[in-house]
């Protein structure tokens, strides 16, 4: 580990554990013109992929939610590539599990996803080429485990065409009842 990125990891860490992490007390209004400009917005740590109008589909009184925005270093750490690329507002929503409607993906697994990185992705047993692919096979799943294998272990059990970049295997609390393969 060189220097420079031990620094940044103990001045992280240290801003996190004083509570420089996160700036809160964010109004309804800018989370929802914060979703629909791309930003990421985490309610009770499932990450909101759809839709746009999600907002207009809950009631959320004014003081029913905490919202925080992460400082770049907080998200980084905490959610890996996105926490680089864009904004990150964690909310935290009493009733979500009540809410019906929108398209969620755990979150735990932002930290090791990377759309600009081909990874083969083996999820609950199927096998998926496509990051876009894999997104939509995680939505609404709670994830149970998730192994992130380097290329050469993953080349020693798919092969040098699929395992060359490496994988993810992928286990959730819905198993599929057909498989479909994307590729």
């Amino acid at each position: 580990m060189t220097k420079k990125y031990f620094l940044l990891l103990l001045t992280s860490l240290i801003s996190i554990l004083n509570g420089y992490g996160q700036i809160n007390s964010i109004p309804k209004d800018t989370i929802v013109s914060r979703f629909i400009k791309g930003d990421m917005i985490i309610i009770n740590n499932w990450v909101l992929v759809g839709p746009h109008d999600f907002f207009d589909s809950i009631k959320l009184p004014g003081n029913s939610f905490k919202a925080k925005a992460l400082i770049t270093d907080s998200a980084i750490l905490k959610y890996g590539y996105f926490g680089n690329r864009v904004r990150i507002y964690e909310l935290s929503i009493p009733s979500i599990d009540t809410i019906s409607y929108g398209y969620f993906i755990d979150a735990q697994i932002l930290k090791y996803l990377n759309p600009e990185k081909q990874v083969f992705y083996f999820i609950d047993g199927a096998p998926c080429w496509k990051y876009s692919n894999a997104i939509n096979l995680l939505v609404n799943k709670k994830i149970i485990e998730i192994q992130n294998l380097r290329a050469d272990q993953s080349t020693a059990i798919w092969g040098e065409k699929d395992g060359k970049n490496g994988a993810l295997i992928i286990n959730t609390d819905k198993k599929p009842t057909t498989v479909i393969i994307f590729k």
